[in-house]
């Protein structure tokens, strides 16, 4: 009697095991993110340390935020990802959608640690908790500009004769014209102002970019001199050593966050929640942004000082109406092509 009791518990007590280790596995989740060396430093910083802390484990795709916001929209019955990273822009969008969830600071604790700019909101509901800062300004060659920089009226300056590159609207969510309106007078949905000034600027341009690569080789070449970028552009090539210097102009440019979004309709929410929180925290993202260079928005990490841009700098940095120009912006694109690609091209 007793061996068959033995032999009736074997297989019940192997499926108990095979069972709970199922539950382990399936409290896992997944998050949709950047790759190279983004995707390296989370996984050291924020997810090795959430792994030893709560023994979940945190698996990343890649693809760009645009990218990984269609995926989750694809996914929108069925989500096989639980957390995302995603520009401010694409973070209320999803928000906008139902494709993400707000998020509750009773909830996430760590919210209480990041900077107002730092929590985009979307009729009151903060969209994501952000990680960075980052904004426009001017990247400039100062081995060959040998006078100050401080204003976007440089740009114009006679002495930059064919040596200006100019962003498109489709580089930054259209943030460097923007940035001209503003000064202008002008409202983020309607640059008007700004394609007139910037179709001024005559025979200073020399080259128009899409994305960061282009500009780059032409910088680091000394074709291009000077041009409207992004900090975090800017700070590849003065990592790599080329003689530049980046500057917030005194009229400020207008600025974004990175931010870490849950997924709506998680099927792993509270762990969800819980990476969240333990991955904004004053510990993880501190390391993860003096490991990337960025200017951080926790407000309980101290200043890093080899960052590019000191917090007196970044606050120069405005919040814009993303989802305006988001919607505007196809027009936008239509007349850059005729208004000032064509300086570019004589």
């Amino acid at each position: 009697m007793c061996r068959l009791l033995k032999l009736m518990l074997v297989p019940l007590v192997t499926f108990f095991i095979i069972s709970t280790s199922s539950v382990s596995y399936a409290e896992d989740i997944v998050m949709a993110t950047w790759g190279g060396k983004y995707g390296k430093t989370f996984q050291k910083y924020m997810i090795d340390s959430f792994r030893e802390k709560t023994g979940h484990n945190v698996k990343m795709i890649f693809g760009g935020s645009l990218t990984n916001k269609q995926k989750i929209a694809s996914q929108r019955d069925n989500p096989q990802v639980d957390v995302i990273m995603l520009t401010g822009l694409d973070a209320k969008d999803a928000l906008r959608r139902g494709l993400t969830e707000a998020l509750d600071p009773q909830e996430i604790s760590s919210i209480s640690q990041i900077t107002d700019i730092g929590l985009p909101r979307l009729d009151g509901k903060i969209v994501g908790a952000g990680m960075w800062l980052y904004g426009m300004g001017i990247l400039y060659r100062t081995d060959k500009i040998d006078w100050e920089i401080n204003s976007w009226d440089d740009l114009w300056d006679s002495r930059l004769k064919r040596k200006v590159a100019l962003p498109t609207p489709k580089y930054a969510q259209s943030k460097f014209i923007v940035s001209i309106n503003r000064i202008l007078g002008g409202p983020d949905a309607d640059v008007d102002l700004a394609f007139k000034k910037i179709r001024t600027i005559g025979e200073n341009a020399v080259l128009e970019f899409d994305g960061s690569v282009a500009l780059h080789k032409q910088f680091a070449q000394g074709e291009t001199w000077i041009a409207p970028v992004l900090s975090i552009t800017a700070a590849v090539p003065i990592a790599q050593g080329v003689p530049a210097r980046f500057v917030v102009p005194k009229e400020g440019g207008a600025g974004g966050v990175d931010v870490m979004a849950l997924v709506n309709n998680s099927s792993h929410r509270d762990v969800a929640v819980a990476f969240i929180n333990h991955a904004i925290a004053s510990g993880p993202i501190g390391q993860t942004c003096a490991a990337l260079l960025v200017n951080c928005v926790n407000k309980n990490v101290p200043e890093d000082p080899n960052v590019l841009l000191s917090r007196a700098q970044v606050s120069n940095f405005y919040e814009v109406d993303e989802l305006a120009i988001s919607t505007a912006q196809g027009g936008w694109l239509e007349r850059w092509a005729k208004e000032i690609s064509p300086l570019v091209r004589r």
